[in-house]
């Protein structure tokens, strides 16, 4: 995973002689509910998380779908107000805890 041209895993492989695996925030939150919370005994589900913008993770026949990113940046307005992702009408722009607070 690379965050401003660095490639994290790299670098944390590097100090920990340990498997490592690095996901977004919203996939490790959704995965923590499988196995231990809401999500838990289901094979199918999707979680959803709402801050400061909006992450899924969806889980088909018990495992998490890693093609599926977040829902935040799925259109929901052509032409809409940019966001930071670069795209306009994004759904974070207009649902994340941040938009609602700021809304004008």
């Amino acid at each position: 995973m690379k965050a401003n041209g660095i490639n994290i895993e790299n670098i944390v492989r590097q100090i920990v002689d340990k498997p490592i695996f690095i996901k977004n925030d919203g996939m490790c939150a959704g995965i923590a509910e499988k196995e231990y919370g809401a999500l838990k005994g289901y094979n199918n589900g999707v979680f959803l998380s709402i801050g400061t913008g909006i992450g899924t993770a969806v889980f088909l026949q018990g495992k998490l779908v890693e093609e599926v990113r977040s829902a935040g940046h799925m259109i929901v307005e052509r032409n809409g107000k940019r966001c930071n992702c670069g795209k306009q009408g994004c759904y974070e722009i207009y649902a994340s805890m941040k938009a609602l607070k700021t809304r004008d």
